[in-house]
């Protein structure tokens, strides 16, 4: 990965991941803007996938996916909710605010999503 711009993901196909384990501080970075994220924001049932964007310095695009059940064989995945999030200090700042959506328990990096 070359540049300032890595993708931190969650995602149901991939299993339990050591936080500790990662080498690199943008990427405990990115687990930190999106385990924050989903305390804010709570976690959907569907949820597929959050990817953490770091776009320059400290502010990251955050974008959640949830898989849209149609009934059909295939399962659509869709973007419901994106955020722009800065880190200041030891916290997220997101304007406008990110308002509780979801009442699903708070998943962290470490759980499989």
């Amino acid at each position: 990965m070359g540049g300032t711009s890595m993708n931190a993901d969650l995602s149901l196909e991939t299993p339990p991941v050591d936080v500790t384990a990662r080498a690199t501080p943008s990427t405990a970075k990115q687990d930190f803007v999106i385990r924050e994220v989903l305390k804010r924001l709570g976690t959907p049932r569907s949820l597929y996938r959050v990817t953490a964007m770091n776009v320059w310095k400290n502010h990251f695009r955050v974008n959640v996916y949830c898989q849209s059940h149609t009934g059909e064989a295939l399962t659509p995945v869709v973007m419901t909710d994106s955020f722009f999030v800065d880190v200041v200090g030891e916290e997220i700042v997101a304007q406008p605010p990110i308002q509780p959506r979801y009442r699903g328990v708070p998943v962290s990096p470490t759980a499989a999503v």
